[in-house]
């Protein structure tokens, strides 16, 4: 009756029911109801997202979801899925859902890091730097270029540099030769 544009007077009136009733039935739908980002998955997909939101790695969820016959395949395929935006914001969902969105985790987070026990402390700053990226690799932003001729120029410059150092200290050494010899 909501799809075709009747009010929620008009539905309680038809069941014979409170407004109220009629209020509460359809908040209960509404909570049932999947996230928009799951629904709009293949159904295989969603067979997916659902394994690693029950706690599945990629490929179980893989094998599980689409029937794979080698792990190698599930691993392929779980790869895969696990990189595409609309899986991860599926996921995300259905964590806050949950009850376990962002702000729940990081909140819990925070107690794993103050605990008593300095184990459980090392690991919850573990995963806080991996959730904050402090593990992520340094990427530097820069362009080398390499010209052959300058190359060439700078690397004659340094044998010349370096066969006069060699004759300096030859000669220095032939110094020191003949004022031994001379004493």
């Amino acid at each position: 009756m909501m799809a075709e544009g009747k009010s929620q007077r008009e539905a309680a009136v038809f069941f014979g029911v409170s407004d109220a009733a009629i209020s509460k039935k359809i908040k209960r739908w509404e909570k049932d109801k999947p996230p928009e980002s799951l629904t709009k998955l293949t159904v295989k997909e969603q067979k997916y997202v659902l394994a690693r939101v029950g706690g599945k790695n990629k490929m179980q969820a893989a094998m599980e979801a689409f029937d794979c016959d080698t792990p190698e395949s599930a691993k392929s395929i779980g790869s895969k899925l696990g990189a595409d935006p609309d899986i991860h914001r599926a996921i995300t969902a259905l964590m806050h859902e949950s009850g376990i969105g962002r702000k729940a985790r990081i909140k819990r987070l925070a107690e794993v890091v103050n605990a008593q026990d300095l184990g459980i402390a090392a690991k919850g700053l573990d995963l806080s730097w991996k959730l904050d990226g402090s593990y992520a690799p340094i990427q530097v932003d820069y362009t080398v270029t390499y010209d052959p001729d300058a190359q060439h120029a700078r690397y004659l410059e340094l044998k010349e540099l370096l066969a006069e150092a060699i004759a300096a200290k030859i000669a220095n050494e032939t110094d020191v030769i003949d004022a031994v010899n001379n004493d």
